[in-house]
């Protein structure tokens, strides 16, 4: 029984990484398919991590944050998005141009997945955050 229960613990932390690989995996493919260069996937700072840095066909730098969701149950995958990690997004970004010495227009997407229970439904929001994380 104990190690049916830290196998069911192990495949939930195991399903929630799956689903957020899986996330960014489709979001670079769309990205791609409209266009975008994908710079960086997962990029990693001591500070946090960004999924996507992108350049739009514009030149314009995308940080993009990809958020998956199973369930509407508790406001969905836009909802998953708290104030704490939209400031933080836009620290990030300012960071990540920072270092790599990038002198370009820039701004932080969403790319939002959401199940409705049959089926995945996907949407990409350009500058959907001002310079301190704040929705626009």
């Amino acid at each position: 029984m104990a190690a049916k229960q830290r196998a069911q613990g192990e495949s939930a932390v195991g399903r929630r990484q799956r689903l957020g690989e899986w996330g960014e995996r489709v979001a670079r493919g769309d990205l791609e398919a409209r266009g975008y260069v994908v710079r960086d996937a997962r990029w990693r700072c001591r500070y946090g991590e960004i999924d996507l840095v992108a350049v739009s066909p514009e030149g314009v730098v995308c940080f993009v944050e990809v958020r998956a969701s199973r369930s509407v149950r508790f406001g969905g995958a836009l909802a998953s998005l708290t104030g704490r990690k939209r400031r933080r997004m836009a620290e990030l970004a300012a960071r990540y141009l920072q270092e790599h010495a990038l002198d370009a227009p820039a701004r932080c997407d969403l790319f939002l997945l959401q199940y409705d229970g049959s089926a995945w439904h996907t949407e990409y929001i350009p500058s959907a955050l001002d310079a301190q994380g704040a929705p626009l």
